[in-house]
């Protein structure tokens, strides 16, 4: 049996030296986008506002994303979230009158739609550990960054690892995509 070539992997094994500065763009970029995230989440971590209330509805779009929607009795203010659904997801999620506590960050008061991100939505007396709402503003991070992060997560897996010959470089970037998949999934599961 022979072993058909792909002519695109064919040019970059013929074509090293592009192959390792296309490799080591995906990377920087990755690298790049990972620390933008992880920072602006560790900067707003502190900077959140404890807010507490009863619950006059919350609604989820019921997909695989979710869009979810909090308004507080007595606050005219909408709080909205997204978050990955399904059975791995430690949301809370909240009923009508329900006495629940959450954060807010000050800088984003509201967004275009006029609804404010929420974070750590949890029954009042039971917060989240700030652990997993550090994972909350990550996602928050990964949507505003989602064309380089998209560029990296897909990448650095397809082209790094499959078309780069340089070991070193073949190494670092699959030390990149094992953290980009478990800061990935901490995001999914928070």
């Amino acid at each position: 049996m022979s072993k058909t070539i792909n002519p695109l992997q064919s040019f970059f094994h013929a074509q090293p030296a592009l192959a390792n500065i296309l490799g080591v763009a995906f990377l920087l970029c990755a690298l790049s986008t990972q620390i933008v995230a992880l920072r602006r989440s560790s900067l707003a971590l502190p900077h959140l506002i404890y807010k507490t209330g009863v619950v006059e509805s919350w609604r989820s779009s019921g997909r695989k994303l979710h869009d979810a929607h909090l308004k507080i009795a007595g606050d005219p203010t909408v709080y909205t979230t997204e978050y990955f659904g399904g059975w791995h997801n430690l949301q809370h999620k909240a009923e009508r009158d329900e006495e629940v506590e959450f954060y807010t960050l000050p800088e984003t008061s509201s967004t275009s739609s006029g609804e404010t991100p929420y974070f750590g939505l949890s029954r009042a007396g039971h917060p989240r550990l700030s652990f997993w709402i550090f994972f909350e503003l990550l996602h928050a991070q990964y949507t505003d960054l989602i064309v380089p992060w998209g560029l990296s997560f897909f990448g650095l897996p397809l082209f790094n690892l499959n078309l780069v010959r340089n070991r070193a470089l073949r190494s670092v970037s699959a030390c990149v995509v094992i953290l980009s998949f478990l800061l990935f999934f901490l995001v999914i599961l928070a």
